[in-house]
C-alpha cells in the first residue's frame, strides 16, 4: 500500500492524529508535490470538521491556517468542502459576548489567502453565515469587502423562503443594507466612492429592491451629491408616490427651509405605522420648531416621545432639549396636524409634477359625479383618469388640457398628477370644413368624412352647402376614429 493510500485509509477510519503525522511528514519530505499536498489537505479538512465547535475555535483556526500554506489553489473540490465547513463554524457564533470576536477576526485575517471557488453555493453560504454574526463585530464590513460584491449571483438576490411560509430578505440585499449602514456611520469617502458604482448598477437592474435604492440616495446625500439624489428619488416617486420615505429623503436634498418643510409635510401626509414614522416625525419636530410653528412641532414631538416610551427606546438628547424650551410647556396643540400638512405640501407636489412628461389631451367624456374623464390624444390614443384631488374645476367636454403623468395608459386608469387648461387647441383635435351636406335615409349625415349628429340637422336639407367646425371622435363600440361636427351653418 502506498503512503498516500495509507493516509486516506487512516483518515477515513477516523485515525486523524496518525493520518496527520504521516501526511505532514510526507509533505515535509516532498514540499510542493501535488499528491502529498492533496493527501495532507484532505486530512486537514477532516480535522476542521472534527473541530467545528465553539470551544475548539483556536484549533480550527490553526488547521485552517495550515491549510493555506499548502499551495492547493487548484483543488476546487477540497476548497468547496472547506467553505461549507467554515460557513457552518461561523454560524456557531451568532450571539457572542462583546469583545469575544477572536475567531471571526482570525477568519478575516486568513480570508484573502483562502482560494475558495467563487460564484458557488458554498461561497454564498459564507456570506450568509457572516450576516448572521452579531452585528457588533467590527470586522463584518471588512469581511464583506474581502468577500467581493462582484461575486453576488442572481440567485443571491432571491428572497429566502422560510418554513412558516414567509419570505426573508435576500442575502444580497441584507449584505448591501449592513454595508451601507456602516458606510454612512463610519465609512471613508474612498470606501463610499468604491461602493457607489456597484450599488448604482444594482438599483438600475433590480428596481424591485427597496433598500439598495434607499441607501444609494442616503449615500448621495452624505457625499453632498444632492443633485444625483434628487434625480434618483424623483424617478422612484413615479412608482412609489405614496411612500413617505421617498419624500422624507427628498427633504434632505432641499436647500431652503420652506422646501424642506413642504417635502416633510408631504411625507407625513402619506401616513404609515407609527414605529416607522419616528425618524420622520423627529425631523419634522426640529424643523417646525426652528420655523416657529410651535403647536405643530409639539404635536409631532409628543407622538415621538409616546412611541419611544412605549417601545422602551432611547430618546435622543436634541429631542429632550426641545421639551425643556419655554415654548413647549406653554403651547397647546390641536388633535391633528393634517390641515397643516395640506397647507404646506403643494410646493413639494409642484416640484415633482414639474419633472413629469407633459401630454396634451382632449376631454371626450365627463362623469362629474365620479370625477372620471375620458381623453383622446394627438396620436389617437384613448384613455381615462380620475381627476387629481387638487383639481377643483370639472373640465368641460371637448376642452383641451395639458396633463402631467409618467405615462398614458390604455385599458386602465392613468395616474394624473396635475392638469391645466391648454393654451392652444391644436390642429390634431379640431378642424374647420365646408362642403355638401349628405343626409342618408336612416338619418346618418356627413360632410365628406365628418359625422353630423341628428340633433344638429334641424332646418337643414340634403345637398346644401354647409361649413362648420369638427372635433376628433372615437367610437368605443366600433373601435373607429373619425370626426364629429361641433358647429354647423350654411355657406
Amino acid at each position: 500500500m502506498s503512503e498516500f493510500s495509507m493516509i486516506n485509509e487512516l483518515r477515513k477510519s477516523g485515525k486523524l492524529t496518525e493520518a496527520y503525522d504521516l501526511a505532514k511528514s510526507l509533505w515535509t519530505q516532498n514540499p510542493g508535490d501535488v499528491w502529498a499536498g492533496r493527501a495532507y489537505g484532505w486530512v486537514l479538512y477532516s480535522l476542521l470538521r472534527e473541530n467545528e465547535k465553539v470551544e475548539c475555535a483556536d484549533s480550527y483556526l490553526s488547521f485552517l491556517s495550515e491549510l493555506c500554506g499548502l499551495w492547493l489553489e487548484d483543488e476546487m473540490m477540497l476548497w468547496n468542502s472547506v467553505a461549507w465547513s467554515l460557513s457552518g463554524m461561523m454560524r456557531k457564533f451568532p450571539a457572542m459576548e462583546e469583545g469575544s470576536f477572536a475567531f471571526l477576526d482570525g477568519v478575516l485575517a486568513l480570508f484573502p489567502s483562502l482560494p475558495f471557488p467563487e460564484m458557488e453555493d458554498s461561497y454564498s453560504a459564507l456570506l450568509s453565515a457572516a450576516l448572521k454574526v452579531d452585528k457588533r463585530w467590527s470586522g463584518l464590513p471588512h469581511f464583506l469587502q474581502e468577500w467581493g460584491w462582484e461575486n453576488l449571483r442572481d440567485k443571491d438576490y432571491e428572497p429566502v423562503h422560510l418554513p412558516d411560509g414567509k419570505n426573508m430578505m435576500s442575502v444580497a440585499e441584507r449584505a448591501i443594507l449592513v454595508y451601507a449602514k456602516w458606510l454612512l456611520s463610519t465609512g471613508t469617502e474612498m470606501e463610499m466612492e468604491a461602493f457607489l458604482p456597484f450599488l448604482s448598477d444594482v438599483v438600475a437592474a433590480r428596481q424591485e429592491l427597496l433598500y439598495p435604492t434607499y441607501y444609494l440616495a442616503k449615500l448621495y446625500i452624505r457625499m453632498e451629491r444632492k443633485k444625483d439624489a434628487t434625480l434618483l428619488l424623483m424617478s422612484v416617486l413615479r412608482k412609489k408616490y405614496g411612500e413617505f420615505w421617498v419624500w422624507q429623503l427628498l427633504s434632505e436634498t432641499m436647500e431652503g427651509v420652506e422646501e424642506k418643510c413642504s417635502f416633510l409635510c408631504k411625507a407625513l401626509s402619506c401616513g404609515g405605522k407609527e414605529e416607522m414614522l419616528v425618524g420622520l416625525r423627529e425631523q419634522a419636530a426640529l424643523l417646525f420648531a426652528g420655523m416657529g410653528h410651535f403647536p405643530q412641532a409639539k404635536w409631532e414631538l409628543d407622538r415621538v416621545l409616546s412611541v419611544r416610551c412605549r417601545n422602551h427606546w432611547r430618546v435622543p438628547p436634541q429631542l429632550m432639549d426641545l421639551t425643556r424650551e419655554d415654548w413647549y410647556a406653554s403651547t397647546s396643540v390641536s388633535s391633528t396636524n393634517r390641515d397643516f400638512y395640506k397647507a404646506h405640501l403643494a410646493l413639494a407636489e409642484e416640484m415633482f409634477n414639474a419633472q413629469l412628461p407633459l401630454f396634451r389631451v382632449l376631454i371626450s367624456n365627463v362623469n362629474a359625479e365620479k370625477r372620471i374623464v375620458t381623453f383622446l390624444t394627438e396620436k389617437k390614443e384613448c384613455g381615462f383618469f380620475r381627476l387629481p384631488s387638487s383639481q377643483k374645476e370639472i373640465p368641460l367636454l371637448n376642452s383641451v388640457w395639458d396633463i402631467r403623468t409618467e405615462t398614458l395608459l390604455e385599458g386602465e386608469p392613468t395616474h394624473v398628477c396635475s392638469m391645466v387648461p391648454s393654451g392652444t387647441e391644436g390642429d390634431a383635435f379640431f378642424r374647420t370644413f365646408s362642403g355638401e351636406l349628405r343626409i342618408a335615409p336612416k338619418g346618418f349625415s356627413f360632410v365628406d368624412d365628418i359625422y353630423i349628429p341628428k340633433e344638429m340637422l334641424v332646418g337643414f336639407r340634403s345637398h346644401e352647402r354647409v361649413k362648420g367646425r369638427a372635433v376628433l371622435n372615437y367610437s368605443h363600440r366600433k373601435n373607429l376614429w373619425g370626426w364629429k361636427v361641433l358647429e354647423l351653418s350654411r355657406v
